[in-house]
């Protein structure tokens, strides 16, 4: 079954072949877009990002390989690269993996063999995506932690100070040694429910309590 979400652009010179192809992946509910040059391919890539990217090699003006260059090079999240051409000999498909693709199929397509490779891409897709989605709820995760790391740092280095400098004072015999202690076992409460609340956080991230406002 495929999956209409998944957003798939055909680039090759040829019209006919795009649309040919176009037409039999719609039969998937795949979502299809084309280009047929690799400038109007990079133009239309800048608006909409695909999933799967299926690249003809020989074009004129900018060939496959340059296009596939460019997509590489983009931060983007990756796109699955199938190429396509009329060259059909191991020597080919190896230099086409080694310059980026994914896949390689050769002329003239089998269309069921091409439904079956686009959907090992989707699959293979939909896992990067998952992966890539994970990747940045974690680094949001790790900023926010750092964040109420710092924050938590800064505040306590304030008691500890005002601590420091009152022992200080007991160096003077004028001094009300009983006011020093009262002020310093304020600080060190202080301090100590700043650390209880960063407990309190990281257990809530490792989701070994539950967040209840009312209490």
């Amino acid at each position: 079954m495929a999956d209409k979400t998944v957003k798939i652009l055909i680039i090759d010179d040829d019209e006919v072949v795009c649309s040919h192809l176009a037409a039999s992946l719609q039969l998937d509910s795949y979502q299809i877009s084309t280009a047929s040059s690799g400038a109007q391919a990079l133009l239309s890539m800048e608006r909409d990002w695909p999933d799967i990217v299926l690249l003809d090699i020989v074009m004129p003006g900018m060939d496959g390989y340059e296009v596939c260059k460019r997509i590489r090079s983009a931060p983007n999240q990756q796109p699955f690269i199938i190429f396509i051409t009329g060259h059909d000999k191991l020597a080919d498909e190896v230099d086409s993996l080694a310059r980026g693709a994914d896949d390689y199929i050769a002329k003239p397509i089998s269309i069921k063999y091409l439904q079956a490779r686009v959907e090992v891409a989707a699959r293979v897709q939909r896992l990067q995506n998952s992966l890539y989605s994970e990747k940045r709820l974690l680094a949001e995760k790790l900023e926010e932690t750092a964040t109420v790391i710092s924050k938590t740092a800064h505040d306590i280095r304030s008691p500890l100070s005002i601590i420091l400098n009152y022992l200080t004072l007991l160096t003077d015999s004028a001094v009300d040694a009983g006011r020093v202690q009262e002020v310093c076992s304020r600080r060190v409460k202080q301090m100590l429910m700043l650390i209880d609340d960063v407990l309190c956080y990281a257990k809530l991230n490792a989701g070994t309590i539950e967040f209840n406002p009312e209490n």
